[in-house]
């Protein structure tokens, strides 16, 4: 789904926009990185340099493609710095000889120093965090990337071996903690997979207990024009509505709750000592407010909205 320039600029700061009013918490992506992510497509900063610009048809987020142009140009603005960019002098004479080829240039000076002073996110990162080694080893294990529908999605499991004989493929040292390739496949090949199937895939592959399990997903973000998944009220179209969803199955989840009208209910489906915590919270403009209440209402949920 292509956007026009003008169109591109307005998107982008209606996704930020609903972006800061939902303020999501450490189960999702960082939200400075994903609004900086924003900011640097958005052509009022990058002009065309990062264009065309799209949007994903299935969930309204902002494509692989036009994302990956602004990874690229970041490794291109570290390569270099400030002080070896094209001066002004430079600059005002390409502006004079050929404007359309300064004002590019113009554009992706400013949009390397940007990128030289706000991280990004990137397409997938692992980070693994070691909490104590004694007597059992706790660590914790979060997965960033972007899914193949343009959603940003982060997984993150605590885990415990009762000693560093049963780290499975996990390497320990007395720096901390080593997360090799293959771990970065097996969070890969299992992120779709139900939360519940999702836990003992985990288990199994890092060898140990997973006392939490989290994945938090920023999007769908909709609005007009896109076509809705079937069984959603099509007056959800008519505005702006970003999802944010997140599921929790862990020990100290004390009573399962679900709060998700496009997921169905598992909680009876969980083990004992286990909790699962399902909910989508939503940021609306004015005109689908009402009828994402109705939605909600008519699941029989009670569902969070935040106000563009």
């Amino acid at each position: 789904m292509e956007l026009t320039t003008e169109r591109a600029g307005l998107y982008l700061r209606a996704l930020r926009a609903a972006l800061e009013a939902l303020a999501p918490h450490g189960d999702y992506v960082p939200l400075a990185e994903a609004l900086a992510l924003l900011e640097a497509l958005d052509p009022d900063l990058s002009a065309d340099v990062l264009l065309p610009a799209r949007a994903e048809p299935a969930s309204g987020m902002p494509d692989f493609a036009w994302i990956s142009r602004v990874v690229a140009e970041q490794h291109l603005a570290a390569q270099g710095d400030d002080d070896r960019d094209l001066d002004d002098a430079s600059i005002d004479r390409a502006l004079r000889l050929d404007p359309e080829l300064g004002q590019r240039m113009q554009a992706r000076r400013r949009l390397h120093r940007f990128l030289r002073r706000n991280p990004i996110l990137p397409s997938s990162r692992l980070i693994a965090a070691l909490h104590r080694r004694k007597p059992t080893i706790d660590a914790t294990i979060t997965w960033d990337r972007l899914a193949a529908d343009g959603r940003w999605r982060r997984l993150r499991c605590t885990v415990r071996w009762p000693s560093r004989h049963f780290l499975g493929p996990i390497e320990l040292d007395e720096e901390g903690i080593f997360v090799p390739e293959g771990v970065v496949h097996l969070f890969s090949r299992h992120a779709d997979v139900p939360i519940l199937g999702l836990r003992e895939q985990l288990s199994a592959g890092l060898g140990g207990r997973i006392l939490r399990l989290s994945r938090g997903t920023i999007g769908p973000f909709w609005f007009p024009g896109m076509g809705l998944p079937s069984g959603v009220p099509h007056e959800l179209s008519s505005g702006l509505l970003l999802h944010l969803a997140t599921e929790i199955l862990a020990e100290d989840v004390q009573e399962s709750r679900h709060m998700d009208p496009l997921l169905p209910d598992h909680s009876d489906d969980v083990g004992e000592g286990l909790g699962l915590f399902r909910q989508r919270r939503f940021a609306a403009s004015a005109p689908v407010l009402g009828a994402v209440q109705e939605w909600g209402a008519s699941t029989g949920l009670d569902l969070q909205v935040s106000v563009l």
